[in-house]
């Protein structure tokens, strides 16, 4: 199911229909099907399938139902036999999750009472309102109803500064994201149930687990190749993540329709189609820059039907842009495919390159979420609070009180801070389309990753072991590191990674800054930035934006672009934002 929305009955039935109609209208704009409704005596949910098609994902057993968006597997398998058996099981809280996997937003109607909870690590998003009287997977849908509304000011900075809120931020002080450490009961009342969704402790690292992680991932896949049968779509890069996702495929028996995105002549192109040739498979190369160029004149139309494509907000660049990016999504899962990536596969690296041993929270904030330089930024902005808020998050996210933290709770970080903001989002906009399979950010998986060892974790050691054990055949092949992945690392990848390291987190705070005064900033997408176009669909004086970033100084295009986001967002909002 691509999506749903969930609202309490309150007030003239006449207008809470009304409401919902124009529910059904707002879905409809972001390219949904008619609704398939449920009700109970304090609640109605509207669902909507997938855009592309797939598997049935609500059913119901007398007054009980059940209905999930995104992808869901339930001991092994999805679709209605999964939700009957769920359904039949369920209890509240719910606890287990060594018989599920996937990214999702689960609704659960038994006994009267509407349970609510995403999944293991809260990819999936799932929007609510100060009372909960609304719950919906789409931001735009409860952001609409808002009679008033406020910028989260940490928000927006974590949005244009990270690429996207953490934590259950969002940039509405008004609309929340429901976070994994809790669950709903509603019925005549809200119960919110505070849970802790802890990690296995898999003990000291040993050759076994390299195993229990190969029998993991290709549990995941088969399962999910097996309830698509055999129909799935797959990017192949000249990195480690995709190329590992290819072979698992492989493993499992299914030739999946691969593509990438550039053009010939890039590394990330002409790697991967050496490899198609050489294995006899097509590569489909789809550049998004010789997308037919949009007139100014309709650019307007093109970016309001990307905001909407995109529930408002999305991480990538794909709502100034031709329409590229969101045909691309839509192909994806054409013809009911599912789509499969290999995204979190740093859980098998040192994502924040970081030294090992413990250290504190604030030093993960100073070394990857500070990259600003002041002089954008206005006395809105304060350097204490932006950080000591961003590595609260952390510690709730890691269920500590302690700002300090052990190195397995740094690389923890990643799939439960970083991994949820960036790839939740794409998790969450992919998964309308059709099944998403993303097999490293299964939490099965990422319980045995958090035990590897530092020396396997650089430049994908153990990773690249892993791929040339299921598949020497494709390990073999050169990649855009310099080396092969069944041959010793490059020296350069080596050193590389290594000096990264070595560089104390308050030093690469400041690197961002110097790097934004001295270089030059490319911008592939920088006609779509030119005032000829931005100037038809935002104010450029930025009358919303300027009070958080002095606009007079900002030259990174991305930072603009994100800036430029939520300036149209604003807009949309009108007279609704204080």
């Amino acid at each position: 199911m691509g999506g749903w929305y969930l609202a309490r009955r309150e007030g003239d039935p006449d207008l809470v229909e009304e409401r919902l109609l124009r529910v059904e209208q707002h879905f409809r704009q972001q390219g949904f099907a008619q609704a398939t409704r449920f009700e109970t005596a304090t609640h109605i949910c509207l669902t909507f399938p997938y855009l592309n098609g797939g598997p049935i994902l609500h059913c119901s057993a007398g007054s009980d139902w059940i209905a999930v968006a995104g992808t869901l597997f339930y001991d092994g398998v999805t679709g209605p036999i999964a939700l009957e058996r769920l359904l039949a099981d369920f209890r509240f809280p719910f606890s287990n999750w060594d018989r599920i996997s996937g990214h999702f937003a689960l609704v659960v109607s038994k006994g009267g009472t509407v349970h609510v909870l995403t999944d293991f690590f809260g990819a999936f998003q799932i929007f609510h309102n100060a009372d909960f009287g609304t719950v919906s997977t789409s931001f735009l849908s409860i952001a609409a109803e808002l009679p008033k509304a406020q910028l989260d000011t940490q928000a927006v900075y974590e949005l244009v500064l990270n690429v996207f809120p953490t934590g259950d931020s969002t940039i509405l002080e008004e609309v929340r994201r429901l976070g994994p450490d809790k669950q709903l009961a509603l019925d005549t009342g809200n119960r919110v149930r505070a849970v802790q969704n802890r990690l296995p402790d898999r003990g000291k690292w040993t050759p076994d687990h390299r195993q229990m992680m190969i029998a993991c991932l290709k549990d995941r896949v088969a399962e999910a190749v097996t309830a698509w049968g055999g129909n799935v779509q797959a990017p192949l890069t000249a990195g480690l993540d995709s190329r590992l996702l290819y072979a698992l495929l492989r493993d499992a028996g299914v030739q999946p329709y691969v593509y990438i995105y550039g053009n010939p002549g890039e590394v990330d192109v002409d790697i991967p189609q050496m490899i198609a040739d050489a294995e006899g498979f097509s590569l489909d190369v789809f550049d998004k820059a010789s997308w037919p160029a949009v007139a100014p004149d309709a650019f307007a139309d093109t970016v309001r039907a990307n905001f909407h494509a995109i529930d408002g907000i999305a991480t990538d660049g794909s709502l100034f842009d031709t329409g590229a990016n969101k045909h691309a999504r839509q192909l994806r899962s054409a013809g009911g495919a599912l789509a499969a990536s290999g995204g979190c596969g740093e859980v098998f690296r040192n994502f924040f390159y970081l030294p090992d041993g413990p250290m504190d929270a604030r030093d993960i904030v100073r070394a990857f979420f500070s990259r600003y330089d002041p002089r954008d930024l206005t006395d809105a902005f304060s350097e204490r609070r932006y950080e000591r808020e961003m590595t609260d998050k952390i510690k709730t996210a890691l269920m500590v009180r302690s700002g300090r933290i052990s190195r397995k709770q740094v690389d923890e970080v990643y799939p439960r801070v970083r991994c949820r903001a960036f790839f939740g989002r794409e998790i969450s906009i992919v998964g309308r389309h059709g099944g998403y399979l993303m097999p490293f950010y299964d939490h099965h998986l990422v319980s045995w990753s958090l035990n590897i060892p530092q020396p396997l974790r650089r430049v994908g050691r153990l990773q690249a072991e892993i791929l040339t054990e299921i598949d020497p055949k494709l390990a073999s092949y050169m990649s855009g590191y310099g080396h092969s992945f069944d041959a010793p690392t490059s020296r350069k990848a080596y050193w590389n990674e290594k000096f990264s390291s070595m560089r104390p987190p308050i030093i690469r705070k400041h690197m961002y800054r110097l790097r934004n005064r001295l270089l030059s900033h490319d911008d592939e997408g920088a006609d779509m930035l030119a005032a000829e176009y931005l100037g038809r669909v935002i104010d450029l004086e930025y009358p919303t934006m300027r009070r958080f970033f002095n606009m007079d100084h900002v030259r990174d295009p991305n930072m603009i672009r994100r800036i430029a986001k939520l300036e149209y967002f604003a807009a949309w909002m009108g007279g609704r934002l204080e």
